[in-house]
C-alpha cells in the first residue's frame, strides 16, 4: 500500500504493529510514544529533539561498555 504524502491527524494507533515500512523523511509531531518499541531499524539521519539517534546510541553504548566488563 502506498500512502506517500498522506497526513494523519488525531489518529489512535495504540497496539498497532508496523512491519516492513518506509518512514523516510516523515515527521512525527505532538505524539505519545510511551512504551514504543523500535527494533531492527535503519536510524540513519533520524533525529529526536534535533539529536541524531545514531549519536545517542553510540554514546549510550560507549558509556555502558565499561559497566558490562565490570560485571
Amino acid at each position: 500500500m502506498n500512502l506517500s504524502g498522506s497526513k494523519f491527524d488525531d489518529v489512535n494507533l495504540r497496539d498497532t504493529v508496523f512491519e516492513n515500512i518506509a518512514l523516510t523523511r516523515s515527521k512525527v509531531h505532538n505524539a505519545c510514544l510511551g512504551d514504543l518499541c523500535i527494533e531492527d531499524a535503519n536510524y540513519t539521519g533520524m533525529r529526536i529533539e534535533g539529536i541524531l539517534v545514531t549519536e545517542l546510541l553510540r554514546m549510550y553504548r560507549e558509556s555502558h561498555a565499561g559497566k558490562k566488563a565490570e560485571s
